[in-house]
C-alpha cells in the first residue's frame, strides 16, 4: 500500500528507490546485518544479499525466525522465549575487535 501511495508500482520499486542499496559498495567499516526470514515488515526477499556479499565489510546473518526487531528463540531449559540478538552482537564485536582497535 505504501508503494502505491508514493507512486510506485510495487514494494520492490519503492524499496530500491528509498533504500541505501546503491551506497553499500561505499561502506568502509565493518557492519553486521541481522535479518529474519519471517520479518513481517521487511520481506527477506528484498534484502540485497548479493550487494552485501560483494562488500567484505558486511556480515549478513539471516535467521529463519526472529520477527522485525526482537529476535527470539524457544529456550526449552527454562520453558520461555529468550532473545538471541545479544549473543550474536557480542560475538560479532569479539570477532571484529582485533581489526578495529587501532
Amino acid at each position: 500500500m505504501r508503494s502505491k501511495i508514493n507512486g510506485y508500482n510495487s514494494g520492490a520499486a519503492l524499496w530500491r528507490n528509498i533504500s541505501c542499496d546503491r551506497f553499500l559498495h561505499q561502506v568502509k567499516v565493518p557492519v553486521m546485518c541481522l535479518v529474519a526470514k519471517d520479518d513481517p515488515v521487511t520481506r527477506s526477499s528484498l534484502v540485497p544479499t548479493n550487494d552485501l556479499k560483494r562488500n567484505p565489510n558486511f556480515i549478513l546473518a539471516m535467521s529463519d525466525a526472529g520477527g522485525h526487531c526482537e529476535f527470539y528463540y524457544r529456550d526449552r531449559e527454562y520453558n520461555r522465549y529468550s532473545r538471541f540478538t545479544p549473543q550474536i552482537v557480542l560475538k560479532y564485536f569479539e570477532q571484529i575487535y582485533p581489526y578495529i582497535k587501532n
